[in-house]
Parts: C-alpha cells; structure tokens; sequence
C-alpha cells in the first residue's frame, strides 16, 4: 500500500505505482492492468476526482519524467539483492531506496548539494574500526577457499553469535587445507566481516561520434 509523509516529504511506492503515475503525469491514461495500483494510490490519497495527481508529488513527478542524470544502484547481501538510486533532475533530486521483501520503496527529496552524502548512506557506507595487529595484512589463497568462506556466511545459523559464526566459517575454510594459523584466523574476520557487495552506474544522455546516445559510468564495490 502506498504511503507519504508530508514532513520531509518522502513516499512509499511500488513500480506499478510509479509508471501509473508517470503516465497520469504526462497526460495520458492510467495503463491496463493497473487497475490495482491507481485505486491504491486514489485510497492513500495521491490521486483523487479524476486522476488529478497531489500537489506533494508535483516535484518528484517532474523529476522523474524530466531526468538529468540517473544512477542505479545495485546492493547484493545476505537478504538478496535491492536496487536504490538517484535520480537528478534540473531543480530536484529524489533518491529511492528498496526494503528486503517489501513491494515499495522509499521516494524522498534531498538537496542537490547532499548527493554524495545521500550515495554513501545508500551503501551504507562508514568508517571502518581499527583494524587488530592478529594475523597478516595479507593472505594468499585459492578461489576454492574463498568460495568456501563466502559459501559458508549462507548456512550459518541467523542466531548464532559473532564468534559462533566466525568458528563456522573457520571451519569451512579449514576444510579445505590451503590456509591454517593466523593466516586462517584472519581471513575468517574479512569473510565475516563481509555484508554486501555493490554496483553504481550513473547514465545519462551524451553523444557517441556525431549521434545522439547515453554515456554512462560505473564501478563496484565488494
């Protein structure tokens, strides 16, 4: 069910209510088959009389219809893979970010300026803790080991404590007989310590010889 909240402002909103919106916004019918989706958006208020779209999503409409530059962004972790993003227009950016296992995503307005802040909380990104002095910087490995690890983070048991699932995955990486020691303690803390890995593409219209096309960009991150 669709949802907003006038403070910010900021919307709850699933793709079927998205391209019902785009196409109400740019003057044509709801589509066929989204009967569901328009008469969710009419009960929460978003639409009302005949299609008339709130004012409240007046700014995020023209941005999303109107876009400048688009960056996709797609986070992969214990709980499956969600897709955030930016989408920049000339006067508004929106960001949007997915939930694990839930329909909507979150639509919110934030300053053009706080971009780059808004791209690092998407990926939840932060300083990371002081490292500790126990094993190697660096540990040389087979592909085979490292599979095992990251195989291993999937069966370990959700209630298990950080140790308990740092000796599981020791365990498993033991199994195969390439590392031991330190070297073995230490790659057991970076697998652990592993939440998710990431790609971002930004894309937008460029210019390919004397034609018209996209340029984009990307990089991930694991």
């Amino acid at each position: 069910m669709p949802s907003y909240d006038i403070t910010r402002p900021r919307f709850r909103l699933s793709d079927e209510h998205v391209i019902v919106l785009t196409e109400l916004a740019t003057g044509q019918p709801a589509p066929e088959g989204f009967g569901t989706a328009r008469e969710e958006l009419h009960r929460c208020g978003l639409l009302s009389g005949d299609d008339t779209l709130s004012v409240l999503l007046v700014p995020v409409m023209k941005t999303l219809i109107n876009s400048v530059v688009i960056v996709s962004l797609e986070a992969s972790g214990r709980q499956g893979t969600l897709n955030h993003g930016l989408i920049i227009g000339q006067d508004h950016v929106v960001v949007h970010q997915s939930w694990p296992g839930e329909r909507e995503a979150e639509y919110t307005l934030v300053e053009p300026k706080m971009m780059v802040w808004a791209i690092a909380n998407l990926v939840g990104l932060r300083h990371s803790s002081t490292g500790t002095d126990e094993g190697p910087a660096l540990v040389a490995t087979t592909m085979e080991t490292l599979e095992e690890g990251i195989g291993s983070l999937a069966s370990a048991p959700a209630s298990a404590s950080g140790e308990q699932e740092r000796e599981h995955i020791r365990s498993a990486l033991a199994s195969t007989g390439s590392l031991e020691g330190a070297a073995l303690v230490r790659f057991a803390e970076m697998i652990g310590e592993l939440r998710s890995s990431w790609r971002l593409t930004a894309a937008w219209r460029g210019r390919s010889g004397n034609e018209a096309g996209v340029t984009a960009r990307g990089f991930g991150i694991w």
